[in-house]
C-alpha cells in the first residue's frame, strides 16, 4: 500500500518532459536532479538538457552526468565535447570510465600508456624523435576527458598554459633560465624537482610526484596527468677520483656525476618539446 502511495505521486515522464520544455528554470534544475532516480528514461532526459539553449540548465546536466558511469551517459559526453573518432586503437573508454569514477591514479597511469602507445614506445620513453609522431587530435581526447572530469584542474593545456606562465615570470628576452623555470612550475603543479649534475657539469632537472599529495581534486591546478613520466632515459652514478698530485700548487677536488644514455628526453627538456605541441592543439579550438 505504501509503494502504491508513492508511486501515484511520482511525477510521469511525459510531465517532467512537458516542464523542461516549459522554461522555468528552477523548476527544470530540480526535475532533472529528480529524474537521474527514474532509471534510463530519467537518465535521457538529463542527456536531453546537455543541448538545452539555457546555459544553467546545460550546466545543471552536465553536473549530474560527469560522474556517471554508464555507457549511454558517457557516449553522450563523448558527442556533448565533440571529440573527434581517436585515429588510433587505443583504451580511450577505459580512461573516460576511470575518470568518470574519479580513479585518478588509474586514469594517469592509463594517460601514461595511452600517449607512449600513440609512438609505439610501450614500456619505455618518449624520445626527441618520438614528438613528431604524437597524433594532435589524440592529444587532444585525453587532454579534453582530463579538463571536463576535473572541472578544468587537470589536463595537458592546463599545465602549458601553466608552464607559458613561469616562462613569462622568470625569462626575459635574452635570458632563459632552466632552473628559474623547472622550479617555478614544479611548485605550482605540484610536482618535486630532482636535480643531476654532468661530467661536464651542465645540470638536468627531473620531476617526479610529491608523496604527500593526493590522487584527488585537492591537488593543485595542472598536477595530473603526471606529463613528466612520459620522459626518460637510462643513467649510473660515476665517481670521478681528486688529483693526487698538484698542478702549480692545485687539487682537483673528486666528484660524481651521472652519465646519461644518448636517447634520454626527461624533465625540463623533454616538457619544453612536448608542451609547444600542446599549444597547436590549444590553437586549433581558440580558432573553432
Amino acid at each position: 500500500m505504501v509503494r502504491q502511495d508513492r508511486d501515484r505521486f511520482q511525477p510521469k515522464a511525459e510531465t517532467v518532459s512537458a516542464i523542461l520544455l516549459s522554461g522555468l528554470e528552477k523548476i527544470q534544475r530540480c526535475l532533472l536532479s529528480m529524474a537521474m532516480g527514474w532509471g534510463k528514461m530519467g537518465i535521457r532526459l538529463v542527456i536531453c538538457a546537455l543541448n538545452d539553449s539555457n546555459p544553467n540548465i546545460e550546466q545543471t546536466a552536465v553536473d549530474l552526468l560527469r560522474h556517471r558511469s554508464e555507457p549511454e551517459v558517457q557516449r553522450a559526453i563523448w558527442n556533448y565535447l565533440n571529440l573527434p573518432q581517436p585515429s588510433t586503437l587505443l583504451d580511450y573508454e577505459t580512461l573516460q570510465r576511470c575518470l568518470a569514477a574519479a580513479q585518478w591514479q588509474s586514469a594517469d597511469e592509463i594517460t601514461c600508456a595511452i600517449i607512449l602507445a600513440m609512438a609505439e614506445r610501450q614500456g619505455s620513453w618518449l624520445r626527441e624523435v618520438d614528438i613528431p609522431k604524437l597524433v594532435v587530435a589524440d592529444l587532444g581526447i585525453v587532454d579534453q576527458l582530463w579538463r571536463f572530469y576535473s572541472s578544468d584542474r587537470f589536463g595537458f593545456t592546463v599545465q602549458a598554459q601553466i608552464w607559458q606562465t613561469c616562462e613569462q615570470e622568470e625569462c626575459s628576452k635574452i635570458d632563459y633560465s632552466t632552473l628559474d623555470i623547472t622550479y617555478c612550475f614544479g611548485k605550482r603543479v605540484g610536482w618535486k624537482v630532482q636535480y643531476y649534475r654532468e661530467r661536464d657539469y651542465s645540470d638536468k632537472y627531473d620531476f617526479e610526484r610529491n608523496a604527500k599529495i593526493p590522487y584527488d581534486l585537492t591537488a593543485p591546478v595542472g598536477n595530473l596527468p603526471s606529463t613528466f613520466a612520459l620522459g626518460g632515459g637510462e643513467n649510473h652514478l660515476e665517481f670521478e677520483p681528486g688529483d693526487t698530485e698538484s698542478t702549480m700548487g692545485f687539487y682537483a677536488p673528486s666528484y660524481s656525476y651521472y652519465t646519461w644514455s644518448k636517447d634520454a628526453l626527461f624533465g625540463h627538456d623533454f616538457l619544453r618539446q612536448f608542451f609547444p605541441i600542446i599549444e597547436m592543439l590549444r590553437d586549433r579550438r581558440n580558432q573553432n
